[in-house]
């Protein structure tokens, strides 16, 4: 199979006010144990978290966890939601990225 033909891999994780629980979430995504089949290339599985208008230090804990990403088999990304808050906002960011890039 080609690199054209291969799937891509976005998880899309909204965030609003979650610091309780980001660094558990974090950590189970460091927890994941991919398999042969599912090792695509690093660029094509993503895991992108958006800060939905966050008040507390959620943001600064993805951030933290991005600038440490380490030995990740997926690239681990942290993006503000634009415009009104709600989690369809948010996740409209996150595709524009995801597509986008």
């Amino acid at each position: 199979m080609s690199r054209a033909e291969r799937l891509r891999l976005g998880l899309i994780v909204p965030f609003r006010d979650e610091e309780a629980v980001l660094a558990r979430k974090l950590a189970n995504l460091d927890e994941l144990r991919w398999s042969d089949e599912l090792r695509w290339p690093i660029d094509e599985q993503r895991v992108v978290f958006v800060d939905d208008h966050s008040r507390d230090a959620g943001a600064g804990i993805v951030a933290a966890a991005v600038s440490s990403s380490g030995r990740r088999p997926f690239r681990l990304e942290c993006l503000a939601a634009e415009g009104p808050p709600g989690k369809p906002a948010a996740i409209r960011r996150a595709l524009a990225q995801l597509q986008g890039s």
